[in-house]
């Protein structure tokens, strides 16, 4: 389990809140990573990239949308909320994309062919 903090900024709310959430799932396929994301209820999330940029897609549903990038939170959470959750839980996401982003945008090394299957990621 990953667990990691969030903290920002409601538009509706005057302060700032923190809480703290986690990723009880991470696999990791080279080209995308799919974890479950621990809120009010689990959300299992695909990121990927592609040759123009990134995706993020929502299993439970059924929608998905192009991400200008995996770090920015400000730019994410409204993006995330527009589409299918209300703001806490995009900014729980949001959150978890930009802790678990750099495993794709960072190049990796090319593994040999016995080692091309899906990798489970325990920890990070």
């Amino acid at each position: 389990m990953i667990k990691f903090d969030c903290k920002y900024h409601f538009d509706w709310d005057r302060n700032e809140k923190s809480w703290q959430c986690a990723i009880s799932r991470l696999v990791y396929f080279g080209s995308h990573l799919e974890f479950v994301v621990q809120t009010y209820e689990p959300v299992t999330v695909i990121v990927g990239k592609t040759s123009s940029g990134f995706f993020v897609y929502f299993r439970s549903q059924v929608t998905g949308m192009e991400l200008p990038s995996l770090f920015d939170i400000r730019a994410n959470v409204p993006l995330l909320s527009s589409v299918c959750f209300d703001e806490h839980k995009a900014a729980t996401v949001a959150f978890a994309i930009k802790r678990v982003g750099h495993l794709l945008s960072q190049p990796r090394r090319k593994r040999n062919a016995s080692n091309n299957a899906a990798e489970d990621i325990p920890f990070l």
